[in-house]
């Protein structure tokens, strides 16, 4: 009955921590943001330098912005 009493503590705790810091939701928004980045990689060719270096610098700023 102790094991599950702390389950549920530690339970509710993280479940606290997690409204007030949105860890979650954050790293869902980071690694989609990610991933665009990837597809702008796989995408490069068909793209000029200045357009894909300003996708890439406007994604990361986002990125950062949330972090």
């Amino acid at each position: 009955q102790g094991v599950h009493d702390n389950l549920k503590r530690c339970s509710r705790i993280l479940e606290d921590y997690e409204e007030k810091l949105h860890l979650v939701e954050k790293f869902v928004s980071i690694r989609e943001k990610i991933r665009r980045i990837h597809k702008l990689s796989q995408e490069c060719e068909n793209l000029d330098k200045e357009e894909l270096v300003s996708r890439i610098e406007s994604i990361s700023q986002e990125i950062l912005e949330e972090l």
